[in-house]
């Protein structure tokens, strides 16, 4: 899914064409998944270039909001939509206006590999893609590649 070619806005929204030719944006699966309270996997977050991450999320991740969207549209915490609807405003009408909730039960799981030029930069102190913009969007976890005998062992267990 991420490529060192994917602009920031593609993460959320992606350009098409409908039936008539006419140009609309579609959600993508982290969107669906943010409104429906589903389970986003980024698989590969070391290939997209430099603040795309952070630019594209980083509110989405701490704020749990989007405030604008490519097609204008938006999205608010789970906070945010209750106090849209206590002030008179019905879930529909929102919709209607392109207010969207993010769903309380939306996550994250993001995949990177330590590339060797990134331990290259760490050791000599340069910035790489874990870097001060990507490292607060994240609970962080670092898994250590099994040993030969340790896949060996889960290949015995699964019948492989």
């Amino acid at each position: 899914f991420c490529h060192h070619e994917l602009p920031a806005h593609e993460l959320l929204q992606r350009r098409t064409t409908d039936p008539n030719g006419d140009t609309v944006w579609r959600d993508s699966p982290l969107l669906t998944a943010a409104k429906a309270g589903g389970l986003a996997l980024l698989d590969g977050i070391h290939r997209l270039p430099r603040g795309t991450l952070a630019g594209a999320l980083a509110t989405l991740c701490t704020d749990r909001s989007l405030p604008t969207l490519p097609d204008g549209s938006r999205l608010v915490s789970p906070r945010q939509w209750e106090q849209l609807c206590r002030s008179g405003l019905s879930p529909s009408q929102l919709r209607d206006r392109g207010v969207w909730r993010v769903h309380p039960s939306f996550r994250i799981i993001a995949t990177a590999e330590p590339a060797a030029e990134e331990r290259a930069a760490a050791l000599a102190g340069a910035a790489g893609w874990l870097n001060d913009e990507v490292l607060p969007l994240f609970t962080w976890i670092r898994l250590v590649p099994p040993s030969d005998s340790e896949l060996a062992q889960m290949f015995r267990l699964s019948d492989c």
